[in-house]
């Protein structure tokens, strides 16, 4: 992951906490390859969501450079193109220039 696409994650850490829904979103980035078997299975293990989305925010920014962009299509695929907006909107204003 570009560290751009790190810093969206970070300014929106909190409100990505709460409202992921990974059930869905887990699956699909299982699927291709983005998260592997034993994190699919370490970010279920948290007993709250708010642990768990945690625990899937430190993961989901090591998975390599194409991470962002599968995360924002899983995001789209799982029924929450809101969170991925919102995303697309914060990568957007850090790209603007200054001034």
């Amino acid at each position: 992951m570009e560290e751009i696409h790190r810093r969206v994650i970070r300014d929106l850490y909190d409100f990505l906490a709460k409202n992921l829904q990974l059930r869905e979103l887990l699956t699909q980035l299982r699927i291709d390859d983005t998260i592997t078997e034993d994190m699919h299975d370490q970010i279920l293990a948290e007993k709250t969501n708010l642990d768990k989305n945690v625990m899937f925010l430190s993961c989901i920014q090591k998975r390599g450079p194409t991470a962002f962009d599968k995360l924002m299509n899983a995001l789209n695929g799982s029924r929450q193109s809101h969170i991925a907006d919102k995303l697309q909107e914060k990568l957007t204003s850090l790209r603007q220039p200054l001034g």
